[in-house]
């Protein structure tokens, strides 16, 4: 037997003999669809417009890249077929004015960038977006405005004037989008950079509505988004705030209603696509919509009229969704397909969408919703068939254990949806969840179900609730409330079921984070997973199999090696000063160990938008020691918030008679009085909250003072230098701020000196108990009153961090921070550089920042020119 046939083998699905498969026979597969070729080479064209490259460099590309297709269509038909011939020859023209019009809209964009960012000037543009449903007229909201150069900023103003298709005179503060400051934090810029903006605008002067356009896009958008905020509202009269807020995510996706805990635990349970409305979305009105239509009209041409008039309808309300516009497409031409018997490649319909919406916004190409949709799509229309078949005819058949064929299908779906889209949901958490899909399958059974009884309770409820308001009739007005009241307990229970099995998927463990990954990972993952594909599922051989066999385990394998490189390579503990604004914020971590010490948790909204990411990205599970200096709001309020998902073992409060009568209970009342005589507990001291959020949640309490040690692995020490119960000059009840614990942190031959809002009296008690250290976090966020010469000269730092953010404080002082620099001491503002990173290594340490301080600068130097 030949080499060719020793390779060759018996296709179970065919009964014949498979051939042996070339690269070119999978070109010529592709090739033959015009819709994926065009797919392909529109997104090419995006890519080039929004990338750097020269313009006759792209063009040259463009053409070497669809003459190229031409030929390999030529070779691979054997034959010129004049129709598609002629397409192919069409479109290389449309293509190039695609990638010059693109270009050009982008490189207006970011010239209007360079030149006002820093600046205040006067502008006039058109409003080409939404604010949130539940703005009121008196609160400011957040749209994308066109500008008369046709380039696209956001723009943060008063609300009544926010609407879409006004023409607005303005007069703003120009700035530059903020990049993450933490790890794992949120890059406003990155995320306008994907939708062609590259530059925010702040009104702080006048604003007046020039005009309104008037066209049907306008009157549509403009109904849509009232639609949007009558459902909410309705939600509001039939559910409680927060689980109406989750009805309206769920139905027309709008997520941004949802309450930062809930955004939380929906990603961190692998849910989050569920709240940002999407082709489930669109089945799971689809599903009950094609019942309908067939009842009402029993002719396919009418039926299909119907549906596809109501899908539309949808993507309006909906807003047009990077989910819902695929869906609504991709379900549009299979009607319509269907309608004439035709047979559908799905490859080439799913090819054909992509291109048409690329084609409308060229953006998209940039947007990971973008792909995590059309991705979703794939493997649902293309992969899990297949693969179910197959598992079902060889392995369940084989031992007898016949499942439904709906239950492999869907367990199939879910699994492949993770394993496919890992990269894409992997960069959108910064983590992946192993489990996520045990935890999709009821979930989405729960939001079918929810968006199903929508679809029939919502237009019940809308006529019974217009009659009661236009008839004087006081039965139609009981009849409209105990519609609503069935409403609300119908929907309740899979909306309580589908908010606890969030929660349950956010508390799971089982998560790596996105830094124990690489390139060489995925890449031998996916040509892994692509030779299974064709050994297993399509059975087909490839020249050469001994390399595609062994080409992914060799990538993975070397991946796995620079991972675990990296790892030994790594520092034995890392500080991490976050930027949370005005507050502070110290996560202290050894990867080793994997131990995490928390020191203050900074102001409202930090526990959720920068201590989780960053344990997000850096595969922290839970803080082991949540040590809070004092009670004041800009250094506990995350804590709360951490508390509240369950991602504090333990936590540390200062060991001051006041502090232990909170927790014993003694009082309700804190004893701390400020200096104006008036009790502060109600306006800063947040000590009672904090323990009752413990309480609640069974986390243990500790408090710490002067002498107090505590141990960490590695050998590394915190040790506590006040309070001292025992210090009778210090009035610890007059000043919140008194009650701070001031503590080293030590490891090997370097010391942190934690400050935290140490006062003046305090620190001069304490000279004598000041030793040198190698860095100290600088006290009360640089207040002129703390850190002066004397203190300078007794501990030496070699570095000093100051955490600041805006404030009318004048924090950090001037004077502080040339006292610093005069004594060498190497000064790190968070406000200026965002997180400080401090890593040490068994024979030295370093000090870093995670965002380059440079552009800050640049930005506030741009002039016209």
């Amino acid at each position: 037997m030949n080499s060719k046939n020793r390779i060759q083998h018996w296709d179970n699905k065919t009964a014949e003999i498979s051939r042996l498969v070339s690269i070119r026979d999978l070109v010529a597969h592709i090739i033959m669809r015009p819709g994926i070729v065009i797919f392909a080479i529109i997104g090419l064209s995006s890519l080039l417009a929004i990338s750097e490259i020269n313009k006759i460099v792209s063009v040259i590309i463009i053409i070497v890249i669809s003459s190229t297709c031409l030929l390999l269509y030529i070779g691979a038909g054997n034959e010129i077929r004049s129709f598609t011939f002629c397409f192919y020859v069409a479109v290389i023209p449309i293509f190039l004015l695609f990638f010059f019009q693109s270009s050009n809209n982008n490189n207006i964009a970011k010239k209007t960038s360079r030149l006002l960012a820093g600046r205040s000037e006067t502008a006039i543009g058109r409003v080409v977006s939404y604010p949130p449903v539940d703005n009121n007229s008196n609160g400011w909201s957040n749209v994308t405005v066109k500008l008369n150069n046709g380039s696209h900023i956001s723009l943060t103003g008063p609300a009544e004037k926010m609407r879409y298709g006004a023409v607005l005179e303005f007069f703003a503060d120009w700035q530059l989008p903020d990049v993450a400051r933490n790890p794992g934090g949120y890059s406003h810029a990155e995320n306008l950079a994907s939708k062609g903006i590259y530059l925010c605008g702040l009104l702080s002067g006048k604003c007046e509505v020039v005009s309104v356009k008037q066209n049907a896009d306008v009157f549509l958008s403009n109904m849509a988004w009232m639609i949007r905020q009558k459902l909410y509202y309705a939600a509001r009269n039939i559910l409680e705030d927060g689980k109406s807020r989750l009805l309206t995510a769920l139905l027309v996706g709008e997520n941004k209603l949802l309450d930062p805990a809930q955004k939380v635990i929906f990603r961190r349970s692998g849910l989050s696509h569920l709240t940002s409305v999407s082709g489930t979305h669109v089945a799971s009105v689809f599903i009950p919509l094609n019942i309908i239509s067939n009842i009402v009209s029993r002719k396919r041409k009418q039926s299909a009229i119907i549906q596809i008039c109501v899908l539309f309808l949808f993507g309006t309300v909906t807003g047009w969704k990077t989910g819902v516009m695929r869906s609504v497409i991709m379900l549009t031409v299979l009607i319509i397909i269907g309608m004439r018997d035709k047979n559908k490649d799905t490859g080439n319909i799913l090819g054909l969408t992509g291109g048409l919406m690329i084609f409308t916004d060229y953006n998209l190409i940039m947007q990971v919703g973008f792909w995590l949709s059309f991705g979703a799509a794939s493997v649902l229309a293309l992969i899990v068939n297949p693969v179910s078949e197959r598992i079902q005819t060889v392995f369940l058949n084989r031992y007898n254990k016949l499942l439904p064929k709906p239950v492999v299908n869907s367990l199939c779906a879910v699994i492949l949806l993770q394993l496919v889209l890992m990269p894409l949901t992997t960069k959108m958490s910064g983590e992946v969840f192993w489990l996520a899909w045990l935890y999709n399958i009821p979930a989405l059974l729960l939001t079918t179900l929810i968006c199903t009884l929508s679809v029939f309770l919502i237009p019940i409820l809308t006529v019974v609730n217009l009659l009661s308001i236009v008839s004087n009739f006081n039965t139609l007005k009981v009849a409209a409330g105990i519609c609503d009241r069935f409403a609300g307990l119908v929907v309740d229970l899979p909306l309580e079921l589908l908010l606890k099995i969030a929660y349950a998927g956010s508390s799971a463990k089982l998560r790596t984070s996105i830094n124990s990954f690489n390139c060489f990972m995925f890449v031998g993952v996916y040509i892994t997973l692509i030779w299974l594909w064709f050994k297993y599922i399509k059975l087909r051989h490839f020249h050469y199999p001994f390399i595609s066999a062994f080409c992914g385990p060799c990538f993975l394998s070397a991946g796995l090696v620079i991972s675990c490189l990296q790892f030994a390579l790594s520092p034995v503990w890392t500080c991490y000063f976050l930027d949370v604004g005005q507050g502070d914020c110290l996560l202290i971590h050894n990867r080793f160990k994997d131990r995490a010490v928390l020191i203050d948790t900074g102001p409202e909204g930090s526990g959720y938008y920068d201590v989780l990411p960053c344990m997000t990205v850096l595969g922290i599970d839970s803080i082991d020691l949540a040590l809070i200096t004092h009670g004041h709001s800009d250094h506990v309020s995350g804590a709360v918030e951490l508390m509240q998902l369950g991602l504090i073992e333990s936590i540390a409060l200062p060991k001051t008679d006041s502090v232990t009568e909170i927790i014993l209970s003694l009082d309700d009342s804190s004893k701390i009085i400020d200096s104006a005589g008036r009790n502060s507990f109600v306006e800063e001291d947040l000590t009672k909250q904090v323990v009752d959020m413990a309480n609640d949640m069974n986390v243990p309490i500790i408090q710490l003072g002067k002498g107090d040690l505590i141990e960490l692995p590695d050998a590394g020490i915190i040790s506590i230098i006040s309070p001292d119960q025992n210090n009778q000059k210090i009035d610890y009840e007059k000043d919140v701020n008194n009650t701070s614990i001031i503590s080293t942190f030590s490891w090997s031959d370097c010391k942190l000196l934690l400050l935290a809002d140490l006062t003046e009296d305090l620190e001069c008690d304490l000279m004598n108990e000041w030793q040198s250290a190698n860095l100290i976090k600088v006290a009360h966020h640089g207040s002129k009153f703390t850190t002066g010469e004397e203190f300078i000269n007794i501990v030496n730092p070699q570095h000093a961090v100051i955490s600041s953010g805006k404030n009318n404080y004048g924090h950090p002082a001037q004077e502080v921070i040339d006292r610093l620099v005069s004594a060498d001491s190497q000064v790190w503002r968070t406000d200026k550089c965002g997180c400080v990173i401090v890593d040490l290594f068994k024979e030295r340490y370093t000090v870093r920042t995670y965002v380059d301080i440079n552009r800050e600068q640049e930005s506030n130097s741009a002039d016209w020119k």
